[in-house]
């Protein structure tokens, strides 16, 4: 495991993200998915599992990509965005 200062991921997340992505001529965002899977990799291993939800001046860049049907309640088989694996993913339908 990738072993970080915190003023290294505090920088990560919140520097600018607009060379993570190339730009279609319609303006549609084509984002690095290597990027993307390595930033919330970041976001899980060392917020999420620290409780620590202060997101203050961070720069998001798209969900990761998941690849089965993503439904509501139910246990992720691989890491997903803020989920890792085998943890219960509950989501409320409005």
């Amino acid at each position: 495991m990738e072993v970080l200062i915190k003023t290294e991921l505090e920088n990560f997340f919140r520097s600018d993200k607009s060379n993570w992505y190339s730009q279609s001529v319609n303006r549609e965002k084509k984002w690095d998915n290597k990027l993307v899977s390595i930033f919330w990799k970041r976001i899980r291993e060392y917020k999420m599992d620290n409780n620590d939800y202060n997101f203050n001046q961070y720069i998001f860049p798209e969900f990761e990509v998941v690849t089965i049907e993503n439904k509501y309640s139910r246990v992720v088989v691989e890491d997903e965005t803020f989920w890792k694996k085998n943890k219960k993913k509950n989501l409320k339908k409005k």
